[in-house]
């Protein structure tokens, strides 16, 4: 059900699989990944913000710790879009519940043990509203 890699998007004319993080160096754990939400009015990105993401089914999933306060959440639903490690990535709203079951399982399973209180957090019915998965931005 849970792995590592999903496809987001192309690069040239082939995708790529991102890998979310898992493990950092040393081995030890990564904290998330690095996202970039588009200004409207500026043509640059904004500063990368960390972001914990999970892949359920093949699809990458990210959610907003602040709920539907998270600055970067707002920008990437009204644009539609965010960059993640470089690759950019169009956003959808999840709102299957079974689905978004399945991604709070995977948070809990890759954050639980060493950010217990955390992925509580990112597990609340505030947060699960944020759910977005991330597709392959179109040409």
């Amino acid at each position: 059900m849970c792995s590592d890699t999903a496809r987001i998007g192309p690069v040239s004319a082939a995708a790529v699989s991102v890998h979310v993080p898992v493990t950092g160096a040393a081995g030890r754990p990564a904290s998330g990944t690095a996202l970039r939400a588009w200004r409207r009015r500026v043509a640059t990105p904004t500063k990368p913000v960390p972001i914990w993401a999970v892949v359920v089914d093949g699809e990458a999933y990210v959610r907003s710790y602040r709920g539907e306060r998270g600055a970067w959440f707002r920008r990437a639903l009204r644009e539609g879009r965010i960059e993640v490690e470089g690759i950019e990535a169009r956003v959808e709203p999840e709102r299957d519940r079974d689905v978004n079951e399945r991604i709070s399982d995977a948070f809990r399973a890759k954050y639980g043990s060493r950010s217990p209180g955390s992925t509580e957090a990112m597990v609340t019915p505030e947060v699960v509203a944020t759910t977005l998965r991330l597709v392959p931005a179109r040409d």
